[in-house]
């Protein structure tokens, strides 16, 4: 295949890839704001448990309990959800600047754990960057680098 053709190859898919992080980001960005939003609807619906509006099946000792689980279970799963944001964000911007290929590697495969999009998008980067020509690409030689990606 044409050096030429092949960079415009490489170029163009290096480009869908972080079109893809950029939109998983953002896809993620919304279960951020879900697990906030389930984390405050189930700290008010076990202070209704703590006042007696389930009929009393609910003492008021597990209903702490309860509120402290899901409370502290849902941030948790918001910040390990905003980590992963933030390192897509990153994949991204390293994606254009053709720089930290291990960080857009291991992102590419964290990336398949979130199925079916986050595979396809992992896979396809761990194909990708797995090219010599991507390789070069991300070295830094002046001759194969792009600063219009």
């Amino acid at each position: 295949m044409d050096a030429q053709l092949r960079r415009a190859l490489d170029d163009q898919q290096i480009r869908f890839l972080r079109v893809g992080y950029l939109f998983t980001a953002a896809w993620n960005s919304l279960y951020v704001a879900i697990m906030i939003v389930y984390a405050a609807a189930t700290w008010r619906l076990t202070a209704r448990a703590m006042l007696g509006v389930w009929g009393g099946y609910v003492t008021e000792g597990d209903a702490q309990v309860l509120r402290w689980i899901f409370a502290v279970s849902a941030i948790g799963m918001a910040v390990a959800a905003t980590g992963l944001v933030i390192l897509k964000l990153l994949t991204a911007r390293a994606l254009k600047r053709r720089r930290n290929r291990w960080l857009c590697l291991a992102t590419a495969a964290i990336s398949c754990l979130n199925l079916p999009y986050g595979t396809a998008l992992g896979v396809a980067t761990l194909m990708v960057l797995s090219r010599e020509s991507v390789v070069a690409l991300f070295d830094g030689s002046p001759d194969t680098r792009s600063d219009n990606a």
